[in-house]
């Protein structure tokens, strides 16, 4: 699978960023083949101003008054595009926050991270990030939103990942949490981002996983492709469920990990699906 990220920089300027802006902030080299840059003029109609209200609107936690994004007032959206064959992890990461951080502090608005659907303002970008010449630390989980889709009685939710692409997997899923646990999967979907992101794991339907910490395996299957989830990501995800280790098993859901967490507020299903792991692993190629 191909890695790919894409960002854009609003401002309300209508000049052209200085040639020299991302060498002038010591903004990583990066093969120009992997990369591209490019100013887009925005008026009333154009889909990246849509996707900037509606990212706003409905983030978590809300962005404060002061900050919040002005699109009527926005000339033009500076976009950045990474792509190449493997992981951006660590070179082509580098670059693309160098390349948005120099653009933010000369924009002074909002940034879309549109690989995982997040918006960030150019003061929040800055303390996540670092500014220009000035880098944070790499942090998998910035680059990648966890989104939940909740039933109608607010039961149980569904959890997803927005932006694996950059690391050249497919996103993260994990079905029917109840909803006691869903701060506990988040946690273990961010833990699953980081792992993937700085080792390349592959975790992938037929894998096992460890997390550590004391916390029981699980392992990842495919999904119905009709699953509203696969429509919603435009993809087959991965689907991390409990791993029954001595049958080798996937179990349906993370009540096995929840409850190792603390993070139930009631008893798992007395009867759960289970399904050998063996009808998911790749077929092994025949010894020579």
């Amino acid at each position: 699978m191909d890695a790919h990220a894409s960002y854009a920089v609003f401002t309300a300027r209508a000049d052209d960023p200085p040639a020299a802006l991302l060498k002038d902030a010591g903004v990583p080299a990066l093969d120009p083949a992997a990369w591209t840059l490019a100013a887009r003029p925005v008026a009333g109609d154009e889909p990246l101003l849509e996707i900037l209200r509606t990212l706003a609107f409905e983030r978590e936690p809300p962005i404060a008054k002061r900050a919040y994004p002005t699109p009527h007032l926005y000339r033009q959206a500076i976009t950045v595009e990474v792509a190449r064959g493997d992981s951006l992890y660590p070179d082509a990461v580098a670059f693309a926050t160098g390349a948005v951080s120099a653009l933010a502090q000369w924009a002074d608005g909002p940034v879309l991270d549109l690989t995982a659907e997040r918006i960030w303002t150019a003061r929040e970008w800055a303390k996540r990030f670092g500014r220009p010449g000035r880098p944070k630390p790499f942090d998998a989980r910035a680059h990648v939103s966890v989104h939940s889709s909740w039933s109608a009685d607010g039961a149980t939710a569904t959890l997803h990942t927005h932006g694996m692409a950059k690391f050249a997997h497919r996103e993260l899923v994990a079905l029917d949490v109840p909803d006691a646990g869903t701060r506990a999967a988040g946690q273990l979907l961010g833990h699953l981002v980081a792992v993937r992101a700085t080792t390349l794991e592959p975790l992938e339907p037929g894998h096992t996983f460890d997390p550590g910490f004391g916390q029981p395996m699980v392992a990842f299957v495919p999904l119905d492709a009709d699953h509203p989830v696969v429509g919603h990501l435009g993809a087959a995800p991965s689907v991390v469920v409990d791993y029954d280790v001595e049958r080798d098993e996937a179990v349906d859901g993370l009540f096995t990990l929840l409850t190792a967490a603390k993070a139930l507020d009631r008893p798992a299903p007395a009867e759960r699906r289970r399904r050998p792991m063996a009808a998911f692993r790749p077929e092994q190629e025949p010894a020579s």
